[in-house]
């Protein structure tokens, strides 16, 4: 009943909406005498472009997602707020046919999580990071040209390091070993 919402769509979030069961009407030849479609020709060449397919025989919509930073890696699937605005599309759809307060708190919901999506792309792109990946990071500062800099730092990766390996191979933890 929900994916009934979905007739007539032909986008969700500016991404095509594949019908699988109209693929079997369009291209006939890539399918086999029990209905199993050619799999190679789907993902060479339906799947590349399109990330967003409805099986109205399976009540079934799914999604492929975004693989990487698409500054890096190009666009290879859709992001959260497609799967948001999926939502929003359907709940909108049920409210047409059953309206009710819950399904308009529902919708206000869902339209504020696309704007609090829009908002971050929006300062992403003003930051210039939008389409790329900072995950965890250490940075740290050390002045090089600082007289003995070579020697005090060296000597203390040294002894750190070694302090880490007696207690590594400490029977019991946090006893030091013998010095190397």
């Amino acid at each position: 009943m929900a994916l009934e919402t979905l007739k007539g769509v032909a986008t969700i979030d500016g991404f095509n909406l594949v019908v699988m069961d109209e693929l079997r009407e369009q291209f006939p030849e890539k399918f086999n005498e029990s209905g199993a479609m050619d799999w190679h020709w789907f993902e060479s060449e339906i799947r590349p472009n399109n990330f967003v397919y409805l099986r109205r025989d399976k009540n079934s919509l799914s999604f492929t997602l975004q693989n990487g930073p698409v500054k890096e890696v190009g666009v290879n699937g859709c992001q959260v707020d497609t799967l948001v605005a999926a939502a929003l599309l359907i709940v909108e759809g049920l409210n047409h046919n059953f309206p009710s307060t819950h399904n308009e708190k529902a919708i206000a919901g869902l339209q504020q999580a696309l704007d609090a999506f829009k908002e971050r792309k929006v300062e992403r792109d003003a930051r210039g990071v939008e389409g790329m990946y900072y995950g965890p990071q250490c940075f740290f500062y050390i002045d090089v040209r600082e007289p003995g800099f070579h020697d005090r730092f060296w000597g203390k990766f040294v002894a750190a390091f070694e302090q880490a390996v007696r207690r590594s191979l400490s029977p019991f933890r946090g006893e030091l070993a013998e010095p190397m």
